[in-house]
């Protein structure tokens, strides 16, 4: 069992931050947030896990992963989790620790939200590169996380388009004013045409524009480093914490 006293203080969890306890068992995964309380040699404490989503139920003995985020990425490690004996609070004990690992963006929760914003098509294959000729649209969101966000788009967008967009609580939200956004996929809900579309961040930006694009993006599309995305990580997790405390999941 690793002594957690030798692993990286600003990497590793501190006590009453917020953790994901996520359980995953072949095609199903359960979801539950919980504080850490105490830091032991042999592990951790945790509060009760309160259910997020999924269909996966906590057990004595689950094998699990602990998830959280710090200023540079999110972080997770795998975990053992048994219950307190004698507790009536419902507190956790985490055993067994795994090596530290960063967490790939296709693993950033989503929350289903439907935010206002506006998009223009920026860049694509047959147009080029329109920065200086954007047209706005009024659009909203279906869902979003750290790594994307699915919105409503027009019939003219496609797989590979790049997109600027703009969503009104993006000061709440974490994000900068403008962002730019490609698209991954399209598909259709309730009748209308959805756009499955991936956050470029600074460091992707030199993958989607010449330099000389770049020069004439807004200058806040430039600031969507990874200390953005880990807002959009608290973001998203605050949220799951609301909607649990008003019984929406």
């Amino acid at each position: 069992m690793p002594n957690i006293c030798r692993i990286k203080k600003d990497k590793f969890v501190s006590i009453w931050d917020k953790v994901e306890i996520i359980l995953n068992e072949a095609d199903k995964q359960g979801v539950y947030i919980s504080r850490i309380e105490d830091i032991r040699r042999d592990g951790l404490i945790a509060s009760r896990p309160d259910f997020v989503n999924g269909t996966s139920l906590l057990r004595s003995n689950a094998h699990v992963y602990i998830q959280y985020s710090r200023p540079d990425a999110m972080y997770r490690f795998a975990a053992i989790l048994r219950p307190i004996p004698g507790d009536t609070d419902g507190k956790v004990h985490l055993f067994s620790l795994g090596r530290i690992e960063r967490v790939q963006r296709r693993e950033f929760v989503r929350i289903l939200k439907r935010i206002d914003l506006i998009y223009s098509l920026l860049k694509n294959s047959s147009s080029g590169f329109l920065m200086d000729s954007l047209i706005w649209h009024n659009s909203y969101s279906r869902d979003i996380s750290a790594g994307g966000i699915s919105m409503r788009v027009n019939d003219d967008i496609r797989d590979g388009d790049i997109l600027l967009i703009r969503i009104n609580e993006y000061n709440i939200i974490g994000l900068p004013r403008y962002v730019a956004v490609i698209c991954r996929r399209i598909f259709a809900r309730e009748d209308f045409r959805f756009g499955g579309l991936e956050f470029i961040t600074k460091a992707k930006l030199l993958k989607h524009f010449r330099p000389e694009e770049i020069r004439k993006l807004p200058p806040a599309v430039k600031r969507f480093d990874d200390m953005v995305r880990n807002r959009m990580v608290r973001y998203v997790f605050d949220e799951q914490v609301k909607e649990r405390q008003k019984g929406i999941i």
